[in-house]
């Protein structure tokens, strides 16, 4: 029990940081280059790590 609490403790400080990052860098809508990006690098590297453990192949298209 107290290591799931752990675990979402740490992943409700990587979601405060992702969108705070994204609140310091605001853009106008429908022009988020830099957010989509932002989005993309976050989901690949998430993709990949869960994919790493699972032993799954992964190539973003």
């Amino acid at each position: 029990m107290e290591q799931s609490f752990n675990k979402l403790n740490e992943l409700y400080k990587e979601i405060v940081d992702i969108r705070r990052f994204l609140h310091e860098y605001p853009e106008l809508s429908f022009e988020e280059v830099e957010t989509a990006k932002y989005i993309e690098k976050e989901i690949d590297r998430v993709i990949k790590g869960t994919c790493l453990v699972s032993g799954a192949d992964y190539e973003y298209t």
